[in-house]
């Protein structure tokens, strides 16, 4: 992965592609030390973080910090600095999730479709899975990590999940479709969209709470 994709000077794979798959690549190498007790990839880790944490031009409603136009986006590196956080002990890591978390709550709305998060922040016009699933695995990591005194982030990851069991997204197989569709009454339902894996797999994780 490193020798095929990775570009050192912009601390990103494939820097052509969506930015959100370098924070799965840095996830994966992150995951892997956290198993291995290797550190051989930390100061590659590092130099993503310290480059990708700025205000990036193309995300500017986010002002930096892991903060996207897009919630799912923000999710998954906010993921990246819990594992961060694992393998350092270093408050600076997990204080990015804590930023990334409360700027993703600040999409959620129950006026439509009865809660949720919207995975398009500009917009707001689509609630989805994969950016709910990962705002639950986020703040259930958080509450993993901050001990049995915090109440907020457990209160808010069963919520996220309350709200995605009900929400119809999960289909009668007990696949996970793409998201929801809202009619002209403003109902909303399952709109049949592909079953990707991801959203089979980060669920798992939320559930757990990494």
């Amino acid at each position: 992965m490193n020798a095929g994709f990775y570009d050192v000077a912009q601390g990103r794979w494939a820097p052509d592609v969506a930015w959100w798959t370098s924070g799965v690549a840095l996830q994966a190498i992150l995951d892997y030390m956290w198993k291995t007790g290797s550190r051989e990839y930390m100061a590659q880790a590092e130099h993503i973080v310290a480059l990708q944490s700025k205000p990036l031009p193309w995300y500017p409603q986010g002002n930096g910090s892991f903060r996207a136009d897009s919630t799912d986006d923000t999710g998954w590196w906010a993921l990246a600095m819990v594992r961060m956080f694992d393998l350092t002990g270093n408050m600076t890591y997990l204080n990015y999730t804590i930023l990334d978390e409360e700027f993703m709550h600040t999409y959620w709305s129950t006026s439509y479709c009865d809660g949720g998060i919207f995975v398009d922040i500009s917009q707001k016009t689509y609630k989805n899975a994969i950016a709910n699933q990962l705002y639950m695995a986020v703040a259930a990591s958080l509450h993993n990590r901050l001990g049995a005194n915090d109440t907020k982030y457990l209160d808010r990851a069963v919520a996220t999940w309350n709200w995605i069991k009900g929400s119809g997204m999960i289909n009668g197989d007990n696949l996970i479709n793409d998201g929801l569709a809202r009619d002209a009454n403003g109902t909303c339902y399952n709109n049949k969209l592909p079953i990707w894996t991801y959203n089979q797999g980060v669920v798992l994780g939320g559930l757990v709470g990494k």
